[in-house]
């Protein structure tokens, strides 16, 4: 799956389940997934709270439960939270 067909499944599916908010932090994930030589949805990425909290336009609290939320749901899946960091599972 690529990026854009991504976009466009979150865009249609999570508009009647969740905010605004969430729909913004689930496209910044998907956005950074992108590379130029390997478009990859299932890649794992490493984001720092402050970047995800600018991309939700939220605060600590909100992001915590957004998180929470989405990897209670199965959208999140194999996360792994440091203070100040989101990142995958070490292999």
């Amino acid at each position: 799956m690529t990026r854009n067909e991504a976009r466009k499944i979150a865009k249609t599916h999570t508009q009647t389940r969740y905010s605004n908010s969430v729909l913004l932090l689930i496209l910044k994930l998907i956005d950074m997934t992108y590379r130029k030589d390997h478009d990859d949805v299932s890649r794992p990425i490493e984001a720092s709270t402050s970047t995800l909290k600018k991309a939700a336009a939220v605060g600590d609290k909100q992001l915590r439960r957004i998180i929470d939320q989405l990897t209670t749901d199965g959208v999140l899946t194999e996360l792994e939270r440091t203070q100040a960091h989101c990142l995958p599972p070490e292999p």
